[in-house]
């Protein structure tokens, strides 16, 4: 734990309120990625409540201070520098219902404790979402998806605050007007911070729903290294359309519809004769060959050499250009 040594003076909340924001000094990063890849923060402070974003910015901006914002860390790798300016863990939790049809979730919180919500209350359309690792947040700026789902699907508005101008600015976007695309969206190209999300509540069957979520748990833990640190599928799956016809055919038997035609990354590595293959301790899964484990200790180095000779080898053999799903922080 850190001791009074690694606090700068707390900055007071603008709200009136006792309660300070104490931010740290020279956190190990290694702690909030699932990497467990990474050197320190030089500042490091979770953002509990709403108005605590506004602040520590205020505060980075105030003394130049590049600032990043994370979520749980579960598709992050940082170099072993770690990150020269103020890390952002957005650790704002809230659930509730706003309104009969829709469900209000804080950025912050758990994918993991909104689907387990949604089958408490007999909602369905998050069940693909079973055993999902990450925020709320995260998952709608990489519009998550699996086993045919997609966050999008369930998304009614999104909050969020555009902090690139000299005064904050609020916006309130529909679902169209987020742009979600295959793992993207409008988010993923601006400098805003997902707060909050409001999603469709519809009511399903419970038994059904809760057969849907277990499933999807039981079939990343029996087809995923989840025993490994890593940042889950390292590359988005390829869609069908971006490759020759002579790649289809070799990719015909693994083609897959989620949500439209596409080549799973872990069949290129497979096809390539790369699954299993280590450099230095880092490997690509036998067990799923998309997911780049730490496997011992590896350093960013390792994670990033293995990643390019797939890259290499599927433009070399197939033209397939392997674009990481992974948030790489140098």
């Amino acid at each position: 734990m850190a001791g009074p040594g690694n606090l700068l003076s707390p900055l007071r909340r603008q709200i009136k309120t006792k309660d300070m924001i104490k931010i740290l000094k020279n956190i190990s990063l290694k702690k909030h990625t699932n990497f467990k890849i990474g050197g320190k923060a030089r500042y490091f402070v979770s953002a509990r409540a709403k108005n605590d974003f506004s602040e520590t910015i205020a505060w980075a901006k105030k003394h130049k201070v590049r600032y990043m914002i994370i979520g749980l860390g579960t598709n992050l790798l940082f170099t072993e520098k770690g990150f020269n300016g103020l890390i952002i863990k957005n650790s704002w939790h809230n659930i509730q219902m706003d309104g009969k049809q829709t469900v209000f979730s804080s950025s912050g919180t758990d994918m993991s404790k909104l689907v387990n919500y949604y089958l408490k209350n007999n909602y369905s359309g998050l069940e693909w979402a079973g055993g999902l690792p990450g925020t709320i947040g995260g998952a709608v700026r990489g519009n998550a998806g699996a086993f045919l789902g997609e966050i999008k699907d369930s998304v009614v508005k999104v909050e969020s605050i555009d902090y690139s101008r000299a005064k904050p600015r609020t916006i309130i976007r529909s679902n169209k007007q987020c742009r979600f695309y295959y793992r993207d969206s409008i988010f993923k190209h601006n400098k805003e911070i997902i707060l909050g999300v409001w999603f469709k509540a519809k009511k399903g069957d419970k038994k059904e729903i809760s057969k849907k979520i277990k499933d999807c748990r039981a079939y990343r833990e029996k087809f995923q290294p989840l025993e490994y640190p890593s940042a889950g599928s390292f590359f988005k799956n390829i869609p069908l359309k971006s490759v020759a016809t002579k790649v289809k055919k070799e990719f015909s038997l693994v083609i897959k519809n989620d949500p439209f035609p596409l080549i799973p990354a872990a069949a290129v590595t497979d096809k390539l004769g790369l699954k299993g293959t280590s450099i230095g301790g880092a490997q690509a899964s036998n067990k799923h060959p998309n997911f780049l484990i730490n496997k011992n200790n590896a350093s960013f180095s390792d994670i990033i050499s293995l990643s390019n000779l797939i890259r290499k080898k599927a433009y070399q053999k197939f033209k397939i250009k392997m674009i990481p799903e992974v948030q790489i922080v140098e």
